[in-house]
């Protein structure tokens, strides 16, 4: 009964082991190689890095070392392949937690992205607080570079505000400090173009044209046509800014005969269109601003038609200009709509994932509720056997008591009545007599018999001490006396020679002679003892 009451116990422990393991998705390895995967990828094939990503099935059941990783690895990918991270604020929960185990490096690359989310988020207030909180952590790092970007981002958002150009250019000063000790020189280039800016827009253009002149340097020093058409170019706006056309013209120019990318292109063409009607030659400024028109890059349309519109004016062309003016105002509301549409699918994007996120979080409430019930239900199985097994212990206790009571019994009514006959046998005729009311009293206390009923209560007693061996002789034993039988069940019960004779009232010698008969009957060796034989034929 034990060994199959813990046997029975294994079946709730395979059913809340089955249970957990259906309740897993993939197993923790497939998820920390595709997030190997996806760290590998983001800074020459950001798409690759999200296709990773966007193959672990439930985000929001990582452990929280793998969901802090996820999320500065998705808003970094995203952001390197150019799409919008404005709804990305759970960024925040990579940065608390790489904060609170103090591993600097991911915690300040996850406020770095935390900042650029809320400044794509147009949160200008939010991104500087976050890129200076950024600025703390980044103390505990090497990483000249994103010490650097830190303080371009925010000498950006001073810039960009107009709200602060001293502390831009103190926070760009600071960036090309930190791009130089690196060697990244294109980061560098940037950090003197966008502090020529500043100068120039706090009307120091000598000042703006020293930072512009050692960007251009280095650009030259790199052989970099790129950076240098864009230096070339702010330097034309500066001389612009300045009065001076004919500098203004010629770095335009030089600019333009670099082959730079499509956007300086547009925007050399646009400088040079505005040089042009400065200089009242209307039909110059016209013909850069129709190049721009036919290029594929539509960002300075809105510029172009306006100048186009102004042009018309000053050529007392009022049609063309107010053709070109609603050109620049549909120019305006297709951007207002481009915006509108890109602000309501971030919200949409925001939206879809909190529904994910509690739809998952309702999955795995009822998942634990299930759980929790499956437990209280093996529980209550668990107690049902342990109660059931102390019952099963407690009877077998219990029978053993009453076995061994019952033996007990059994030995002292057996020893009574051997006394007795002993008694009776030895007693002499006289004797016998005298005490020939008390024997029968005995016997009948004995076994709450009368004297002629003794051999049944015997053999009852016999019987049920041995658990019904005795109905077993009697069916399996070749025929035999009643004399014989009642020998046979007194030797299986262990008297002796003497005693059955004593109960049975015969000589000595006629139980010894009978049992030989017996022996025969039964085909029982010459040499054998009876007793054994019987025990090992009917035990």
């Amino acid at each position: 009964m034990l060994i199959f009451s813990l046997r029975i116990t294994h079946v709730p422990v395979i059913f809340i082991v089955a249970l957990l393991l259906l309740s897993c998705g993939q197993s923790r390895k497939e998820v920390a190689q595709l997030l190997a995967q996806a760290e590998a990828a983001p800074a020459q094939h950001p798409d690759s890095a999200l296709h990773y990503l966007n193959a672990i099935q439930h985000p929001t059941r990582l452990n929280k070392a793998q969901h802090a990783h996820y999320h500065l690895l998705r808003v970094q990918a995203k952001d390197k392949a150019g799409q919008d991270i404005s709804a990305d604020t759970i960024i925040c929960e990579a940065k608390n937690y790489y904060r609170q185990r103090k591993d600097f490096e991911k915690a300040t690359l996850a406020a770095f992205y935390e900042g650029l989310v809320f400044a794509a988020g147009k949160d200008d207030r939010r991104a500087i607080k976050i890129f200076l909180e950024a600025e703390n952590m980044a103390e505990h790092i090497s990483d000249t570079k994103r010490k650097g970007l830190i303080q371009h981002n925010i000498g950006y958002l001073y810039y960009n505000n107009r709200t602060d150009y001293d502390q831009a250019a103190v926070r760009f000063k600071q960036a090309f400090g930190y791009f130089q000790a690196g060697n990244h020189y294109t980061y560098s280039i940037e950090a003197l173009n966008l502090l020529g800016a500043c100068f120039l827009l706090q009307g120091q253009a000598d000042s703006a044209l020293f930072y512009q002149q050692q960007g251009l340097d280095m650009a030259v020093a790199h052989a970099d046509t790129a950076a240098q058409a864009k230096v070339l170019q702010n330097m034309s706006v500066t001389y612009r800014e300045m009065g001076n056309k004919q500098q203004a013209k010629a770095h335009a120019l030089q600019a333009a005969d670099l082959h730079a990318t499509v956007g300086e292109t547009v925007n050399t063409c646009l400088n040079l269109a505005h040089i042009y009607y400065d200089c009242a030659q209307y039909d110059s400024a016209a013909f850069y601003l129709n190049k721009i028109l036919q290029m594929p890059e539509k960002k300075q349309l809105v510029s172009a038609y306006a100048l186009l519109t102004k042009i018309e004016k000053a050529n007392h062309n009022y049609p063309k200009a107010l053709g070109y003016h609603e050109k620049y105002t549909g120019q305006i509301f297709e951007i207002y709509k481009e915006k509108e549409a890109k602000s309501i699918a971030g919200i949409q994007e925001k939206h879809a994932l909190e529904i994910v996120k509690n739809k998952n979080q309702q999955l795995l409430i009822h998942r634990l509720g299930i759980f929790i019930i499956a437990s209280l239900v093996v529980l209550f199985l668990l107690g049902v056997l342990f109660f059931l097994y102390h019952r099963n212990s407690r009877q077998k206790i219990t029978l053993l008591k009453v076995k061994e009571e019952r033996a007990k019994l059994y030995a002292q009514r057996v020893d009574v009545l051997k006394q007795t006959n002993l008694l009776e046998r030895n007693l002499k005729k006289a004797e016998k007599e005298q005490y020939a009311g008390i024997l029968p009293k005995i016997k009948q206390i004995n076994y709450n018999a009368a004297e002629e009923l003794t051999w049944d209560a015997l053999y009852d007693a016999i019987n049920e001490q041995y658990a019904g061996v005795l109905g077993r002789l009697k069916e399996e034993l070749p025929p035999l006396t009643e004399p014989e039988f009642k020998i046979c069940c007194l030797v299986y019960a262990g008297f002796s020679n003497a005693e059955i004779a004593t109960m049975l009232h015969f000589m000595l010698n006629t139980v010894k002679t009978r049992k030989v008969a017996i022996g025969r009957k039964l085909g029982m060796p010459k040499n054998g003892h009876l007793r054994e034989f019987l025990i090992e034929k009917f035990h």
